[in-house]
């Protein structure tokens, strides 16, 4: 199961520990191992939220791993440790909004959920299924790890078909025709808390989620408006960073975070093309 920390990944954890019935009517058995991918950027309230699902899962075992880099132990001390040591750099970025050269808005190019989460949990999972790590994927023909995923109905287009032959992706929630309304009302029943995961600095985030992270994770706010800042600061003093050409932003808004008008109407929230569907559940 890909472990988000969110509140569908929360909700299908303790389904599983309390073996609901509507779930155990879709599945063909329960996962054996729970994998959380660590950004470093994550807000406290989900660390929180892996610490105590965790401890509630036992003895079924939830594997926290994380991608190894020189450059720093988070998506943003990675890319902004790269920034410092060349003023060429590159790295993996959030998908900030961007003016393109025709002056219409678009998305810096995104790598930071396939290099930080999905190639994470992909090499976790085959390692602890016992296939080769580095040997091409059809040497484990006729072995087939059940990945999990936590999409619930409400965003049914983020659903994948994988690429790799030595998977295949499960949506208990789907099967289950649960809706996100359904696994926070599932949460609130049984006492448990649980808040959408996304990094802190994650662009594809709603007004109302940015307001959420302001007011109730102030420390966490000031990481993002300090990681936007840092970025601006080094493009301003002549710094390339991953080949843009404008200042990028975390506000679709496309103004400082920290100026940003969370009232205005045109919110975004969308991880419609968010592959894999390991982020913001």
């Amino acid at each position: 199961m890909s472990f988000g920390g969110g509140i569908q990944s929360t909700a299908i954890a303790h389904m599983v520990i309390n073996r609901h019935p509507e779930l155990m009517r879709v599945v063909d058995g329960l996962p054996d191992l729970f994998v959380f991918a660590d950004t470093g950027d994550e807000p406290k309230s989900v660390y929180e939220s892996v610490i105590r699902t965790k401890k509630a899962l036992h003895p079924i075992p939830l594997m926290v791993v994380k991608k190894k880099s020189k450059w720093g132990g988070s998506i943003s001390e990675d890319l902004l440790n790269r920034m410092k040591a060349s003023r060429i750099s590159g790295g993996d970025m959030p998908p900030m909004f961007v003016k393109n050269p025709d002056g219409t808005q678009g998305n810096v190019h995104r790598q930071c959920t396939f290099q930080w989460k999905i190639r994470i949990i992909h090499r976790a999972i085959k390692k602890a299924a016992g296939l080769n790590l580095k040997k091409p994927s059809h040497r484990n023909a006729g072995r087939v790890v059940n990945q999990w995923l936590g999409i619930s109905t409400n965003e049914i287009q983020r659903m994948r078909d994988p690429k790799e032959d030595w998977l295949k992706h499960t949506y208990p929630l789907i099967d289950m025709g649960w809706d996100r309304a359904n696994c926070i009302s599932y949460l609130e029943k049984i006492g448990v808390g649980a808040s959408r995961s996304a990094c802190v600095h994650c662009p594809y985030q709603s007004n109302a989620e940015w307001i959420r992270l302001k007011q109730e994770e102030p420390d966490e706010w000031d990481k993002a408006v300090e990681f936007e800042k840092k970025i601006h600061e080094a493009m301003h003093s002549g710094a390339v960073v991953c080949g843009l050409k404008n200042l990028p932003y975390l506000h679709n808004s496309m103004v400082p975070l920290d100026e940003a008008d969370f009232n205005r109407q045109g919110d975004l929230f969308a991880f419609d093309n968010e592959c894999a569907g390991v982020c913001g559940v």
